[in-house]
């Protein structure tokens, strides 16, 4: 298994996971989980007893609620608490809404969607001035140098 987060020990804490794939959910519960050799865990699921069981469960993201994340410092989120602010910049002018956050290896980004298009502020100084959990907002600083994509539409297969 593929970690998001590779430092995180989440899963090595927790008993109950959700497998989540194509809208689809199930919970699962975890038997045992060790670590690899070359990065990841090997995650062992009770009632997935053979190749073919387990081979059923690739391409599923395996998420743990809420509720069981460890505890931030203040002044750090989780990525998806950020999903759904309010991005305003810091006159009060509000900008869109952050609909994802992208994990870049330099930085991470925020993209906020402004009616038909999309613009990603990264989640550092100049750009990002503070986030407000309480108050449902994000405030940048820079936002006209950041340059408009097209909203992504998911594609549909039939006509």
């Amino acid at each position: 298994m593929q970690l998001y987060n590779p430092e995180s020990e989440t899963l090595m804490a927790v008993r109950t996971v959700t497998l989540r794939k194509n809208g689809e959910e199930r919970l699962a519960t975890i038997e045992r989980v060790a670590p690899m050799t070359h990065g990841g865990l090997s995650v062992k699921l009770v009632g997935v007893g053979d190749a073919a069981a387990a081979k059923a469960l690739v391409g599923h993201e395996v998420c743990v609620r809420r509720g069981e994340f460890p505890p931030l410092p203040s002044g750090e989120w989780y990525h998806h608490d950020l999903v759904g602010l309010a991005a305003v910049l810091e006159d009060g002018t509000a900008l869109g809404e952050v609909v994802r956050v992208e994990a870049y290896p330099s930085v991470d980004a925020v993209v906020v969607r402004t009616g038909e298009e999309e613009r990603e502020a990264p989640l550092a100084e100049p750009y990002l001035v503070r986030v407000d959990l309480e108050r449902g907002e994000i405030t940048l600083a820079e936002w006209g140098d950041l340059e408009p994509q097209p909203v992504r539409r998911k594609r549909s297969r039939g006509r």
